[in-house]
């Protein structure tokens, strides 16, 4: 709960969805800027041509695979924030560490994954990182005692 509350605190709803809305803009804004020229090159006149819509989903999905990456990075850093936000609240990392790893094994989480697969696909940073972090804070924690 107090994770989610670091949430509410920092306004993460309201900076997701406006980072997320600027990327979303300059993206068709790149989409523009690609099918025109394509436009030329596969000699259509107008890209609304159904013949067309090939060229411009092969576009949107490259242009997805660039973009999500930035996403995800944003996102993950606003997770990272949420859950030091909930140690220092709760100083309680055992019990985070706990509830952590019940949620990675119940969402059958790959704890470690490489990190070309957290860097296109997680939105959170993954369960052992999570558990690193909540571990160097328990340390810090045992010598301020």
């Amino acid at each position: 709960m107090a994770h989610e509350i670091g949430h509410y605190k920092y306004h993460d709803g309201f900076k997701i969805t406006v980072f997320n809305s600027l990327v979303v803009f300059l993206g068709f804004a790149l989409m523009e800027a690609f099918l025109d020229p394509l436009l030329l090159l596969f000699k259509f006149t107008r890209k609304d041509d159904i013949a067309f819509f090939p060229v411009f989903l092969l576009v949107f999905v490259m242009l997805g695979f660039i973009v999500m990456p930035l996403l995800n990075g944003y996102s993950r850093r606003l997770e990272v924030k949420a859950d030091n936000f909930s140690l220092k609240l709760t100083k309680r990392p055992d019990d985070f560490i706990s509830m952590i790893r019940k949620l990675g094994d119940m969402n059958l989480s790959d704890f470690k994954p490489n990190l070309l697969t957290e860097i296109l696909f997680y939105t959170h940073p993954p369960i052992s990182k999570r558990i690193q972090y909540a571990q160097i804070f328990n340390a810090g924690l045992s010598t301020e005692k």
